[in-house]
């Protein structure tokens, strides 16, 4: 089963949310990056440069004045004289403090010489401010041209993709019974359609005139094989009823007639069921409520002239009266072939026929099948380790094409030496 969630626009769409999410990530690590360089590198290392002057000086001249700006406010005391400092700046032991209120932050570096001390008060809630806004500016136009051009590449990306899109929609669409290769006509693209898509449409196109042909050619040979059929056989039922009739025939003749013509009609109910499933590919065939128990009876005197010299018991339970809206020859061309399945490889026993509420089962106690040979049972032409005259291998082919046609389900259950048993519900 395709997955329908790996397409190529989702895809890059989940490219570009990761592209997001990533530059995202890298634009707040490269803030606070910003913001850690600049209080943990540059101020301190500005502060510390700044007391060393001030000592310098301070050494040639004790009355230098002490750093006093917009930022930046020195202090300098002598043990004892902590009362003179502001509240926040008493106690502080030698090196780099951080102080944080609610509505300002400074770094504080506390250095000494003999015994005095230098207090340095850095308002570095400015810096931050400026840190965040002069990251942010650079960072957001980046980030605008970035996501600008993803943008542009992705409305591009998808004014490429969307024909295939509405090439692929076009093929899902396609009604296979009624096949149109005007559907991919080069004329209806754009006029600034890519090489591509042009030649992709005609490709299409090609192919479906060539379906369209083929498709043609075969319901056209079905239909006149149908009838060429029709014919001989038509002529050999009439013969036969005729023979019958003969006054002078012997009992065994007229068995022997019997069986040419039971044969003939199981052949005409074949080649109806072929030239049914013919025309429901070119329209809708006529529904009926049609008794499932009738067609049951119909059927199972055709087969007679199978199991008429076999030790075989035909059983019929009829626990309820079904009914089902299809078309009659549908229903017989479904129960004639497993009941012919069932004589055929059936040598002696019983061939049980019972009805469901919504369903019949077909059981014999014919040779069976492996488990093999069960789970292809289905496959044209197969019959298994054990071919039996009469059989062509195309029965239960048909029978599953009408089955999942009217949506039908049918089980199989056999076991080798023990008979098969064959399920159909009409409720799907």
């Amino acid at each position: 089963m395709v997955d329908k969630t790996t397409g190529i626009t989702r895809r890059f769409c989940r490219v570009l949310a990761l592209h997001i999410v990533l530059v995202a990530a890298a634009v707040i690590l490269g803030i606070f990056g910003a913001n850690w360089i600049i209080e943990e590198r540059l101020v301190k290392e500005a502060l510390y440069t700044e007391a060393e002057y001030y000592w310098n000086q301070f050494k040639i001249d004790p009355t230098f004045p002490l750093p006093d700006t917009r930022n930046l406010t020195g202090y300098r005391h002598l043990p004892g004289e902590e009362d003179s400092l502001p509240l926040v700046l008493r106690n502080l032991h030698v090196g780099f403090h951080e102080l944080e209120s609610e509505i300002d932050y400074s770094v504080v570096l506390v250095s000494e010489l003999a015994s005095e001390r230098l207090v340095l008060v850095f308002n570095a809630g400015q810096v931050r401010q400026l840190a965040i806004l002069f990251g942010l500016i650079p960072l957001g136009l980046l980030l605008f041209v970035i996501y600008g051009s993803l943008l542009a590449s992705y409305r591009l990306f998808r004014s490429s993709v969307s024909p295939i899109v509405m090439l692929a929609k076009k093929v899902g669409k396609l009604d296979l019974e009624s096949l149109d290769s005007s559907d991919f006509n080069i004329a209806e693209l754009a006029e600034n359609a890519d090489q591509e898509i042009i030649s992709l449409t005609a490709a299409l196109n090609q192919l479906f005139r060539r379906i369209e042909s083929f498709v043609s050619r075969e319901r056209e040979f079905t239909r006149n094989v149908s009838h060429e059929l029709r014919t001989p056989l038509t002529v050999i039922n009439i013969a036969c009823g005729l023979l019958i009739e003969e006054s002078d025939l012997g009992v065994e003749s007229q068995k022997s007639v019997l069986r040419i013509k039971r044969a003939a009609e199981n052949m005409v109910s074949l080649v109806e069921t072929f030239l049914l499933i013919s025309r429901e590919m070119e329209h809708e065939l006529d529904f009926e409520s049609v008794c499932v128990n009738e067609v049951i009876r119909d059927q199972l005197d055709l087969i007679q002239t199978i199991i008429e010299s076999k030790p075989i018991e035909v059983k019929l339970q009829i626990e309820n009266q079904v009914h089902v809206n299809a078309h009659e020859k549908v229903l017989s061309g479904l129960v004639g072939n497993l009941l012919r399945n069932a004589a055929i490889y059936t040598d002696s026993g019983h061939i049980l026929v019972r009805t469901l509420r919504d369903g019949v089962v077909i059981e014999d106690t014919g040779i069976g099948m492996t488990l093999e040979e069960n789970k292809r049972i289905f496959d044209p032409h197969f019959q298994g380790m054990h071919q039996r005259i009469g059989g062509h291998g195309i029965g239960m082919t048909i029978v599953k094409k009408l089955a999942d046609h009217f949506g039908w389900t049918i089980a199989v259950d056999s076991h080798t030496g023990q008979g098969t048993r064959v399920t159909v519900l009409f409720s799907g």
